[in-house]
């Protein structure tokens, strides 16, 4: 989610801010602000439109965004519904990285054991790539 809240508001960004457009750095901070504010949008914790403050939600973003608080807070106000809105009806939340069952011991194969041991051909090989033989391995 946090991908496609960092998006739009590039895009947002880029379209309504041309003098920044490109030179915006969105951090991970931004983006928490942000997602948080749909979040609480799409949850119907915002559903009032009163409950937006349109204001404050530009001064804040002005601190990270030079010039953000110079849009039109019709356009921010019609784009946060609009992101909290699509947000809402979103089916598919985005994949996360793959944990290794190693690392993750609620995973299904944590009852398998974890070994760190190289296999005989993996040795094999290391040794090949270092030109260092130990008699174990056969050459070719």
């Amino acid at each position: 989610m946090e991908r496609t809240v960092e998006n739009r508001l590039r895009a947002f960004i880029d379209e309504n801010l041309s003098e920044v457009a490109g030179e915006t750095e969105i951090d991970d901070v931004l983006v928490n602000y942000v997602t948080g504010i749909l979040d609480e949008l799409a949850n119907g914790e915002g559903d009032d439109d009163d409950e937006f403050d349109v204001d404050e939600f530009a001064d804040v973003m002005s601190a990270y965004v030079p010039g953000f608080d110079t849009v039109e807070r019709a356009l921010i106000y019609e784009w946060i519904f609009s992101a909290s809105n699509s947000l809402k009806h979103s089916p598919v939340p985005e994949p996360e990285a793959p944990v290794d069952a190693c690392d993750d011991p609620s995973s299904e194969n944590a009852h398998e054991p974890c070994s760190t041991e190289q296999t005989d051909e993996q040795n094999c090989a290391s040794q090949e790539q270092n030109e260092t033989d130990t008699g174990d391995c056969t050459t070719k």
